[in-house]
């Protein structure tokens, strides 16, 4: 797009300038002529006309990239308008309003998940059915498309599911419909630690604090749970290091650690792991691996898997096919089957 820009800001800089050029020898020629006869111009007046006429195409240039810089600002003004007035906007209404403890055990309940990312789309998610106990381990496989990260969208209401005709919606925590669930409550009691770890420009207590909730000393703890206590110790400011933008100080690995003690700090019940160690080295992702199982051992864990041996040690598979649970069971059991879909990603897995 931007060479599209110069190249027409440079066809219509050579037509403007021959224009100038035909103006400015017009002027030149009246000059001329004009110099003679009754009354004559004197030769500061011609000059002066030639040196406007020299300046015409300056100008019509001037005016051309000037009409197509606000029309090209026009458009951000007219998209933001889009949004603002086209767009529909997150439900507000929140007829219940948990208690402060909630969710107490991490319970699931999953009943007919339907989803779809816009109106007139087809369905992603299409009756999905789930139970998953409060505390529990959960790994989320499938093929691409299957619907493994619509349902972490679902869980977070990032996208709206599908209300039943009498506006209950399909997915319960701990009894709860989270379709009655003020946005703000719901997602700031469940923890993510996304594929792509988000840092901000700022300070590593910004980033792991940003609403200042808690004291050095838990601050300090969650750090050395997560294993990056050596490193922020060696840093010149400790918890007051700066941290550039997207975290581009810190290596991929210290940048997901930096997201997992974030998420200790919240205490969660819930917790979603979007393929979080993907974009690691092996002993990072043992490192995460370990904090998992140490530090979050009454927290549910919804792990979606992109390395299979990462989920080997949880307590159910959830195995998704077309928007539908396919499977469901331990790794053990679903091992088991000879022609079971998880026994064919996990051989496949190993195969490579």
């Amino acid at each position: 797009a931007y060479y599209l820009t110069k190249a027409c800001d440079r066809w219509l800089s050579v037509r403007l300038e021959i224009l100038g050029a035909v103006v400015a020898s017009a002027a030149s020629i009246l000059a001329v002529f004009s110099t003679t006869g009754d009354f004559p111009l004197t030769s500061a007046v011609a000059g002066l006309s030639i040196y406007y006429a020299a300046s015409t195409s300056g100008i019509l240039s001037w005016c051309v990239r000037q009409f197509a810089a606000l029309e090209n600002a026009m458009n951000s003004v007219e998209r933001v308008n889009y949004y603002s007035t086209t767009v529909p906007q997150e439900s507000t209404e929140s007829p219940v309003t948990p208690s402060d403890s909630w969710p107490a055990s991490g319970s699931i309940e999953i009943e007919n998940l339907s989803m779809r990312y816009r109106e007139g789309l087809p369905l992603v998610l299409k009756g999905l059915q789930a139970s998953i106990k409060g505390g529990s381990r959960v790994g989320i496989v499938g093929r691409t498309g299957c619907g493994k990260s619509s349902l972490m969208l679902s869980l977070l209401r990032l996208v709206e599911p599908e209300v039943n005709e009498k506006g209950v919606g399909p997915i319960k925590i701990d009894g709860v419909n989270t379709s009655h669930v003020p946005l703000s409550q719901l997602r700031s009691r469940i923890g993510i630690i996304p594929q792509n770890p988000t840092l901000f420009s700022g300070t590593i207590r910004s980033n792991l604090d940003p609403f200042n909730s808690y004291e050095d000393s838990v601050i300090w703890s969650a750090i050395e749970k997560c294993g990056l206590k050596a490193v922020i110790k060696s840093m010149e400011d400790g918890l007051d290091s700066k941290v550039a933008e997207y975290g581009e100080n810190l290596s991929q690995g210290q940048r997901q650690l930096l997201c997992l003690g974030r998420v200790l700090l919240k205490d969660c019940k819930i917790l979603l792991l979007d393929e979080a160690t993907s974009s690691v080295d092996f002993e990072t992702d043992e490192m995460i691996q370990k904090t998992l199982r140490e530090a979050f051992t009454e927290t549910t864990i919804l792990t979606i898997a992109h390395r299979v041996n990462t989920i080997m040690d949880s307590d159910m598979i959830l195995v998704l096919d077309k928007g539908v649970v396919s499977e469901n069971g331990s790794p053990s059991e679903l091992l088991g089957r000879e022609d079971g879909e998880f026994k064919r990603i996990v051989d496949a897995s190993h195969s490579q």
